[in-house]
């Protein structure tokens, strides 16, 4: 990368741009009961350095400061166990960080695309769940109240782009070893569902296995490819991943005075494939994805059992419906599904989960007022969580935003279990 940006003869351009948005949240439980105590104070300034070279090659930089006042998102300084030694942040003290959100250089050789750096790589586009979007690991420091852009972790990547006669093919390979992470037992989004990690009753003395996660970067880079294209009137794709499973599995064995807990990562292939038309003013739109290893949790077992030896298939797929026949709105609604080929012997989960979502998003007085609400349902277990959020551009650099989110349903469920993280937030974003 430096020898290609050194063989520009000349910085064409360069620009840089901050923004620093600012976040208060109250908990709707305290508000009820006539209570003002601050779950979330998060204030975040970003800046992001672009340049332009004369032989067509781009530079860009986001560099994120963060600093938590309330500390009650990730407490404390978290270890980082799941992220490569490349990709931490650097965690001041217990409230302040940094960390290089992206870094990479782009450009064109002919008709060939790359970009070589720290970066995205979005392969799905559903609101709300993930079905194919799972070339990135997830930081669930706030589970799924914020932007799925700031959920999702930035990795060093090589993308390449390049036409294959009617198709365009997509080439990743991913050195960087880094893996979902999820806030500490201390954490105002801790995991606590049965469905999602063990649970310790203090009955049976703990024994806790867990290997390290892979970490060589050659040999346990993740890799795959996509193809797109459009024909008769459908947007498609075809896509293959190898990577490791960005969640951790989890096993459990269990014998007359004994709780052993065994953890580790496994490696999946994941092919996938997406289609899209519009009709009119409605468009259809899906995603299809086979995984060959998932590690979802198990009631413990009597019998010895490993990660790798409980992996199972998983078949998801979503089909969505948008609406745009309305002046300055959209409306959508999506039906997610998983299933499972296992049989089903001490799954905590149902071998086929299903969920439906709702969006809908309307702009007012030219977009200076926007608002948007999205529901997301389970249908196995009546749980859920709605999302009612308003923006408003106050001046073309100034955003002023208002929002509320709800988790509801049995606090055993995905969803429930954050009943009491339903917040009501206010916020500012400041561009200069």
């Amino acid at each position: 990368m430096l020898l290609m940006v050194a063989s520009a003869s000349t910085t064409a351009e360069l620009e840089m741009r901050h923004t620093f948005e600012s976040q208060l949240s109250f908990a709707r439980n305290d508000l009820e009961d006539g209570k003002v105590d601050v779950q979330v104070f998060d204030n975040l300034l970003s800046t992001e350095i672009e340049s332009f070279f004369d032989n067509g090659l781009r530079v860009f930089a986001d560099v994120t400061a963060r600093y938590e006042q309330t500390d009650s998102l990730e407490p404390g300084q978290p270890s980082q166990q799941s992220a490569s030694k490349l990709n931490r942040r650097w965690l001041i003290n217990d409230r302040a960080e940094l960390e290089l959100r992206e870094l990479y250089i782009d450009g064109y050789v002919d008709d060939v695309f790359f970009r070589v750096g720290k970066q995205q790589t979005v392969w799905g586009q559903s609101d709300g769940l993930q079905v194919l979007d799972v070339v990135n690991p997830m930081r669930y420091r706030e589970f799924i109240s914020d932007q799925i852009e700031d959920r999702r972790i930035p990795l060093w990547t090589v993308n390449v782009e390049l036409p294959v006669q009617e198709w365009m093919l997509q080439l990743v390979w991913i050195p960087d070893q880094s893996y979902h992470q999820y806030p500490e037992d201390d954490a105002e989004y801790a995991i606590t569902s049965p469905k999602l990690t063990p649970v310790i009753d203090g009955s049976r003395r703990v024994s806790l296995e867990s290997e390290g996660a892979p970490h060589r970067y050659l040999k346990d880079a993740d890799y795959g490819f996509r193809l797109t294209r459009f024909a008769a009137g459908w947007d498609l794709g075809l896509s293959y991943l190898n990577q490791t499973n960005n969640s951790r599995g989890v096993v459990q064995q269990v014998t007359e005075d004994t709780l052993s807990i065994r953890s580790s990562y496994v490696r999946t292939h994941v092919l996938g494939a997406t289609f899209a038309r519009a009709l009119g003013s409605v468009s259809v739109r899906g995603e299809l994805a086979y995984v060959s290893d998932a590690v979802p949790l198990r009631r413990p077992d009597p019998e010895p059992v490993t990660v790798s030896g409980s992996a199972t298939q998983e078949f998801k797929a979503v089909i969505g419906l948008d609406y745009n026949g309305i002046s300055s709105t959209l409306l959508s609604m999506q039906l997610f599904s998983s299933h499972l080929p296992d049989p089903g012997a001490y799954l905590l989960r149902d071998r086929t989960e299903q969920q439906l979502s709702f969006l809908a998003r309307r702009d007012f007085l030219n977009q200076v007022l926007s608002v948007e609400g999205l529901l997301v349902h389970s249908l196995n277990d009546r749980d859920g969580y709605w999302h009612l959020y308003g923006n408003y551009r106050y001046r073309s650099d100034i955003n002023v935003r208002v929002g509320v989110d709800t988790y509801y349903g049995d606090r055993q469920a995905v969803f429930g279990q954050f009943k009491d993280a339903s917040r009501v937030s206010v916020g500012v974003e400041y561009t200069f």
